[in-house]
């Protein structure tokens, strides 16, 4: 019940993003509870009867793999078992070991493929602070005691939390305490009992693979989550509950007056969580009003905010990211975009030419073109936009964008063989295609094979588009005319004008296509 209602565990259920927690858990816990059912020797004193035991170890490999599958952190399994094995037993024979291979061999290449991915794919790009070993481990002893703190007193929580500082000496202090509270528990298992100590040591496997050792994507924006302790809660909150069963048979009313205030707690704290994770809005503002001082936050808010078209509230989200961190690159770019569309092109530019410095990417070089192509700087522009297809030369986008670049300023041979890239990088796409169909179609000085292939480009977005875009169809109307073939021009015109005038969204497009549609009907000029 405790675990179920825990008020750290809303940021699992109620985050999609986290939802492969609960995946992963629920086969998590069916690998344990298959191989205890292998060998139940593990937990009794005497082995019962054994019921399919070699089934029902083959089953708990598989749900193991399942749960790797769903989600690498819980590769500390196999030590689980080890942990479950010594705290029943008081030793670990060969025997389990041997049991234990297969698992580990799992893990260890599950741990291996996700660092990988981190590193290759979930951390390109990104900004992770860079700490030495020294910090790290200091920082390592850290973590858990803020968990512990979360799990016991589920208070102040938040989407995001501050960032750990390294003070110095005084930073080592977690790490020391909680090496000489395990010394202590070892010292006295004898006596209270290894329980204690296979909690803690619980715990602490569960949190290793979040530790901090090794760099995770979500470490940008800070090194601790609520979703990070998704297991390991089961090791405090098992202990916790016991205390209070063993509280309960010594002094019942005391036991049932706390256990009825600590569920009511959690029950209230878990609501008012809940709410939490409506959507987007509601998930990155309270991200910035639990931790104002968060760069990430208030840039993900603005984001929202500017999806939502408040781009006067997401501006200033976005300012208030650059004054916290000068050098987030996606704030300068986004609050450049929004102030050049404003009309503050000097200040716009200015942020947009600080993202690129920050962070040379396609899209600062992109982004940064899109503002000075319409201006007198074109000439800088195009050289951008050749730039960021250098750096993504698949990109149909940056094709396509440099195609309309150079066909604004009638540099109409490039403007065609950027287009054509575009649409052979995306040869389903009716917009890459129309666009190549439209080039070859109105360039001024075409080749023989120009005409003909904008009819054939042309037909292929109709196609796609199931000749049902007015636009796509105006531009197969222009093709055919272009390559003298008339009559099926004014069809094609005629069909497209008809479909915009049926939709309200496409009126804008009546004008063009009825001027177009005249000059197919007038003679032509000599």
């Amino acid at each position: 019940l405790l675990f179920a209602i825990h008020p750290v565990n809303v940021m699992s259920v109620g985050w999609i993003s986290e939802r492969k927690n609960t995946l992963s858990l629920l086969l998590y816990l069916a690998s344990i509870r298959t191989y205890l059912a292998a060998f139940p020797d593990t937990l009794l004193p005497q082995p019962h009867a054994r019921n399919h035991p070699r089934i029902l170890y083959a089953l708990s490999i598989f749900f193991f793999l399942l749960a790797l599958l769903s989600k690498s952190s819980i590769i500390m399994l196999p030590l689980i078992l080890l942990l479950l094995t010594w705290q029943q037993r008081g030793q670990i024979t060969r025997r389990t070991l041997l049991r234990i291979t297969p698992f580990l061999f799992a893990s260890a290449i599950s741990a291996l493929v996700t660092i990988w991915f981190q590193h290759h794919r979930a951390m390109a790009g990104l900004s992770i602070p860079h700490l030495g070993f020294p910090a790290r481990l200091a920082r390592a002893g850290w973590i858990p005691f803020f968990y512990l703190s979360k799990a016991l007193c589920p208070i102040q929580l938040s989407p995001i939390y501050p960032p750990w500082r390294d003070h110095g000496l005084i930073s080592y202090l977690p790490a020391f305490t909680l090496l000489l509270t395990l010394f202590i528990l070892w010292r006295t298992r004898n006596r209270i009992g290894r329980a204690p100590l296979a909690a803690l040591l619980y715990f602490l496997l569960s949190l290793a693979p979040v530790a901090g050792f090794i760099d995770m994507a979500f470490m940008q924006y800070s090194p601790v989550s609520d979703h990070f302790q998704y297991v390991a809660l089961i090791g405090i909150l098992t202990f916790l509950a016991a205390s209070l069963t063993h509280l309960k048979h010594r002094h019942p009313r005391t036991g049932n007056l706390i256990t009825l205030l600590l569920v009511s707690f959690f029950s209230f704290t878990a609501y008012t969580q809940a709410h939490i994770y409506h959507d987007e809005h509601s998930f990155w503002q309270a991200a910035v009003s639990r931790n104002p001082a968060s760069p990430q936050a208030q840039y993900n808010l603005g984001t929202v905010l500017q999806s939502e078209g408040q781009n006067d509230q997401a501006i200033a989200c976005y300012r208030r990211a650059t004054t916290l961190d000068p050098h987030c690159a996606d704030a300068h770019s986004n609050l450049g975009l929004l102030l050049t569309r404003a009309g503050s092109f000097p200040e716009g530019t200015a942020e947009l030419r600080q993202a690129l410095a920050d962070k040379p990417d396609a899209t600062a070089y992109r982004n940064l073109s899109l503002a000075l192509i319409t201006t007198p700087q074109w000439q800088e522009a195009i050289s951008l936009l050749e730039h960021a297809v250098h750096l993504e030369p698949n990109d149909s986008e940056l094709h396509s964008l440099l195609g309309a670049a150079y066909s604004s300023h009638s540099l109409y041979p490039q403007a065609i063989s950027e287009a054509r890239q575009s649409a052979n990088l995306s040869p389903k796409n009716p917009t890459r295609l129309n666009d190549l169909a439209w080039l070859l179609a109105t360039q001024p000085t075409p080749l023989p094979s120009d005409r003909p292939q904008a009819v054939q480009y042309a037909q292929q977005a109709c196609l796609l588009t199931h000749y049902q875009d007015p636009a796509i169809l105006d531009t197969l109307a222009v093709a055919y005319h272009a390559n003298g073939q008339t009559p099926e021009a004014l069809t094609t015109e005629s069909q497209a004008l008809t479909l915009a005038q049926s939709n309200p969204s496409q009126h804008p497009l009546i004008q063009e296509l009825t001027t177009h549609l005249n000059q197919f009907r007038s003679p032509p000029s000599h």
